[in-house]
């Protein structure tokens, strides 16, 4: 199985045949080999465990010391992945027992680095450096590429626990150390080893106030480290990226960066101690702004992600008491969602007010217009409505556009059908129409109107029952109380007002004989449209046509 690369696409495959014909042949040495194979394969919790519980039971057979320390770190590895330090640490140490120092000191070593990493993640610097330290003393000895690594590893990681520890002199040194070894390295791992040593410079540059030699290293590291798909470590950049944006005042390009950690925290579910504090900067940022919706969420988001980190790593419980108080954030949490609600109650009673004006507004200034007796003041009475129309037209879509969508609104579906209850929509059998109903015949007859349907010659109840996909009696209840009109006003009103709003555009129009207008708005003759005309105007046509004629005044600004 060490021959076959886990990228090759039957590696899966291959695997599977490799125990079952182990298993079959009673190899158990080959069989133990699979299932450690498969434990690292697998991403499947259950999966990985059947695995896992199979090798413990065939390791407690074995005499060999070898295989004894590969299951543990198998085991070290699988807890590692699910960052269980605590059970990583107590197999690698099992591990690190069976090894004999003396006859196996590159493996002695190699667990010894393991240690310090685990040590490192669960930010025990002061213990991670001595076995770092102790490890690299082993491997500086030779210069063999796996010596050379393991050196190389070892100095870039001790480096870093310096610069937790405050330690930077001493870090720089440690780098400028690992990088005289470099030339050792094939052009490949020289490129990668110079990222992350120039990752780790770039946190030290940060800590020195160097933020924009920081910031180089930053960006120079960060499309090779991501090409090895190394997230943890992108994270780590796109924080410091941030931090050093905010110290150079440059907060947008900051936040940012500090959003990225947001979105891989999502997809990845990877957060560590450090990478919690870009949501003390984001909450900050909106703050500032005064942004409370941006700041719920991102207090949310911090809640969310602080749990989720002390889930695992209870061992650092001073760091949350000191600097991610759960409660606190809680507390923070409600707080914003009370503040968000009052300004959301006030918005609506200022919203419900401008609303009730301008209502009570245009019914000033529609009855003002019902004064008129003369045809001239009807007829500028007409043009003003036509003007209102239009007005009215805007205002629908600027609000359509920037508060709701009508058909999924259900709070607007509840109060439109409860007000046109009190109204006393009924139908025949002296039942409330449902809310569904009246929901679909608004949603239809707007769309009739939308489309100009009612041009059809000869339009009758029942076609436009058919078109809504309803009955007579309901449609005909509907149009009565809700847009108050009997069928016929209904109809005409829509031809004739869209008849007066074309004669504003089209200066044709007003040219073409009064038996085609007739017919081309739907009507069988000259009488029904000329009699339509003056019941909805209170002008005739003729006279509207003169005037507009006469006039020649264009009434659209």
């Amino acid at each position: 199985m060490d021959t076959i690369s886990n990228d090759d696409l039957n590696y899966e495959k291959t695997l599977q045949e490799f125990i079952v014909l182990s298993r079959k042949e009673k190899n158990n040495n080959f069989l133990f080999e699979g299932y450690l194979h498969a434990i690292r394969w697998y991403n499947d919790t259950l999966i990985r465990k059947t695995y896992c519980d199979s090798a413990t039971l065939l390791i407690q057979n074995q005499q060999d010391v070898k295989l004894k320390v590969r299951f543990y770190q198998t085991l070290s590895y699988v807890y590692l992945v699910e960052r269980n330090y605590s059970k990583t640490l107590q197999h690698q140490f099992k591990a690190l027992e069976l090894i004999d120092k003396h006859n196996e000191p590159y493996l002695y070593n190699k667990s010894l680095y393991s240690i310090g990493a685990t040590k490192l993640f669960m930010a025990n610097y002061r213990e991670a450096l001595t076995y770092f330290q102790e490890a690299s003393s082993y491997f500086v000895t030779k210069t063999d590429l796996s010596h050379i690594n393991g050196f190389i590893n070892c100095v870039r990681s001790q480096a870093i626990c310096n610069y937790y520890l405050n330690n930077l002199t001493e870090a720089n040194d440690l780098l400028l150390h690992g990088k005289n070894k470099f030339h050792y390295l094939d052009s490949k791992d020289r490129i990668l080893e110079n990222a992350y040593f120039n990752l780790t410079q770039s946190m030290i540059d940060f800590k020195q106030k160097k933020y924009t030699e920081s910031v180089k290293l930053l960006l120079t590291s960060l499309p090779i480290i991501i090409k090895n798909d190394d997230f943890a470590n992108e994270n780590l950049i796109y924080f410091y990226l941030g931090k050093n944006y905010w110290e150079l005042n440059n907060k947008d390009l900051a936040i940012t960066y500090f959003k990225k950690i947001d979105i891989l925290f999502g997809s990845k579910q990877y957060i560590n101690a450090h990478l919690l504090k870009a949501y003390t900067y984001l909450i900050e940022f909106y703050k500032q702004e005064n942004n409370l919706e941006k700041q719920l969420y991102y207090t949310n988001q911090l809640l969310i992600a602080t749990q989720n980190f002390q889930a695992t790593q209870a061992y650092l419980s001073h760091f949350f008491h000191s600097e991610f108080d759960i409660k606190k954030m809680e507390a923070e949490k409600q707080r914003l969602e009370n503040q968000i609600g009052k300004k959301q109650l006030i918005l609506v009673v200022v919203s419900v007010t401008g609303i009730l004006i301008l209502v009570a507004f245009i019914i000033f200034y529609i009855r003002s217009l019902s004064l008129k007796r003369s045809y001239k003041k009807r007829y500028k009475e007409v043009l003003r409505q036509i003007e209102v129309r239009r007005s009215e037209r805007v205002l629908k879509n600027e609000f359509e556009a920037t508060q709701w969508k009508f058909e999924s609104n259900r709070e607007f579906w509840h109060t439109f059908a409860i007000d046109n209850l009190d109204k006393g929509v009924i139908n025949d059998s002296k039942e409330f129409l449902s809310t569904q109903l009246i929901k679909d015949l608004f949603i239809k007859l707007e769309r009739f109107e939308e489309n100009k349907l009612f041009t059809k010659p000869d339009l009758t109840l029942n076609d436009l029952a058919e078109y809504c996909k309803t009955n007579r009696s309901y449609l005909s209840q509907y149009i009565n109380q809700v847009k108050e009109k009997s069928f016929p006003d209904y109809i005409n009103s829509l031809r004739i007002n869209l008849l007066l709003d074309n004669l504003q555009t089209d200066l044709q129009l007003k040219h073409l004989k009064t038996e085609v207008i007739a017919v081309k708005y739907g009507y069988g003759n000259r009488k029904s449209f000329s009699n339509a005309f003056l019941k909805i105007t209170g002008i005739s046509y003729s006279y509207f046509i003169q005037e507009l004629k006469t006039k020649n005044e264009n009434y659209y600004v």
